[in-house]
């Protein structure tokens, strides 16, 4: 440990242009994590994956049959396994891979504009827990009273250059992939399935899932943006279909599609120490 902190040192000595050069590019990049909601989002993971886990219990049998005690420990290696830290380590690097300086800095000129902080305010107010009874009341005030064809045409096209819709179908699947590979390391090794044949498997309803997730999406872009004006909305549009605008989409739904993937793997291996460590201790 001393030898790698020494060389550590030395090489901040012999590269400080490189070091002087990467800091304001870290710096660009943690505003940006802040700014685009990123962190918000990531906050939010744990428990999603934590409620799909109590929804896999409350229906599967063989971890019904789970000693209490070990289902309350694979739950609690949920935090350990999907940490904001892997997620924002994970989110930053796909950012420094596929976007620029000036890219970063063309988004942060977005989200820093009246409209851009108009939108993020929404968007942040459109994540607390409460949120679902309130999409749902939206939904059947929007029975009695729904919105105008042209108002549903901005929300539809906002879905599709947002890439809204895909990125919940990316988020849900990858939550059901983590669910399903800690399910699969409780199982004994012979009947344990492979990360790439769990995924195949969920890729084959990615269709119905769409299906069935986008007209949720709908509703609830119509009732996050409800109080911005066909003009706002139409702003935000043309912001997301321009090229700086569309790759930070594409750049967001992957780096959260890593992290789940990276962390339903640690999550697996975890789970799958614990129960060795029961096993020899039942073994003694």
């Amino acid at each position: 440990m001393l030898y790698r902190k020494c060389l550590f040192v030395a090489l901040l000595f012999l590269l400080p242009l490189a070091v002087h050069a990467q800091s304001p590019e870290d710096a660009l990049m943690n505003e940006l994590y802040v700014k685009s909601g990123m962190e918000k989002q990531v906050e939010q993971f744990p428990l999603i994956i934590q409620a799909g886990f109590d929804q896999a219990v409350a229906r599967d049998e063989h971890l019904q049959r789970l000693p209490q005690n070990i289902t309350a420990d694979i739950r609690r290696l949920i935090k350990q396994s999907f940490t904001e830290e892997l997620f924002k380590k994970t989110m930053l690097e796909e950012v420094a891979t596929e976007m620029s300086r000036a890219d970063i800095k063309q988004v942060l000129q977005w989200l820093d504009s009246p409209l851009g902080k108009k939108c993020r305010q929404l968007e942040e107010a459109a994540t607390t827990p409460e949120i679902l009874n309130e999409i749902q009341a939206y939904a059947i005030k929007m029975q009695e009273s729904p919105p105008s064809k042209a108002r549903l045409r901005l929300v539809q096209e906002f879905d599709a250059v947002t890439q809204a819709t895909e990125a919940n179908v990316t988020i849900s699947m990858n939550t059901q992939f983590a669910v399903t590979a800690a399910i699969v390391a409780t199982l004994p090794p012979e009947a344990q399935i492979p990360p790439d044949e769990i995924m195949g498997e969920l890729e084959k309803v990615r269709a119905d899932l769409k299906a069935m997730l986008r007209p949720q999406v709908i509703m609830s872009i119509l009732y996050t943006y409800r109080t911005l004006s066909d003009d706002e909305l139409e702003r935000y549009i043309e912001f997301s279909k321009s090229r700086v605008g569309s790759k930070y989409q594409r750049v967001t739904i992957s780096g959260f599609k890593k992290a789940l993937t990276d962390g339903a793997i640690r999550w697996g291996h975890s789970i799958g120490k614990l129960l060795q460590h029961t096993n020899k201790q039942s073994e003694a």
